[in-house]
């Protein structure tokens, strides 16, 4: 999931640096994803499993507006994954689960933002 995503965002946010996993120590402007529990995955009738992943992402940048501004363009482009397929899996939706929300305690002094996401996935 965080390959396909990041992949989608790298394409339609080109001037962003999109990363997954780990936090570089440079670029200081960098949106990171991360994956994390979410919710117990959905069953079907017909035998299918939907996914329900969780979906971090954090913006750090040298001002709150820059990384409000970057977390709110990536929230555009998954928000606007409904029934789609990307990377080769079929997303029945991404979306945020609340605004974004500042993340403390940077010992560079950047400013961190971060907002986490539901992922609504068909397995295979």
């Amino acid at each position: 999931m965080l390959q396909d995503v990041m992949a989608l965002l790298a394409a339609a946010l080109p001037t962003v640096v999109v990363k997954y996993g780990f936090m570089p120590k440079s670029p200081n402007e960098v949106l990171v994803l991360y994956g994390y529990a979410g919710s117990p995955p959905e069953r079907t009738l017909d035998g299918g499993r939907t996914a329900r992943p969780g979906l971090q992402l954090i913006a750090r940048s040298a001002t709150i507006a820059a990384a409000h501004n970057r977390l709110k363009a990536a929230q555009a482009v998954l928000e606007a994954v409904t029934n789609q397929t990307v990377g080769g899996s079929f997303y029945r939706r991404i979306s945020a689960n609340q605004e974004p929300f500042p993340i403390p305690g940077w010992e560079d002094g950047a400013v961190v933002l971060g907002q986490n996401y539901a992922v609504e996935v068909e397995e295979v």
